[in-house]
């Protein structure tokens, strides 16, 4: 499944772009599944939603 996502922004936090794509419903669930579980990214578990990512646009 592949779906774009608009941001207006050079860069976003972690916890920011998991609400704006939807997979958890509040604030206090991203930070709680975030701190329980972590995602992947570029490969490395992350387990802060403050995390700052730069876009790149390939």
């Amino acid at each position: 499944m592949c779906e774009k996502i608009m941001i207006q922004t050079e860069y976003i936090q972690l916890g920011q772009f998991i609400k704006l794509i939807n997979i958890l419903d509040s604030g206090g669930m991203i930070k709680t599944y975030l701190q329980d579980v972590g995602v992947l990214v570029n490969g490395e578990r992350e387990h802060r939603r403050g995390r700052s990512y730069m876009l790149v646009i390939r």
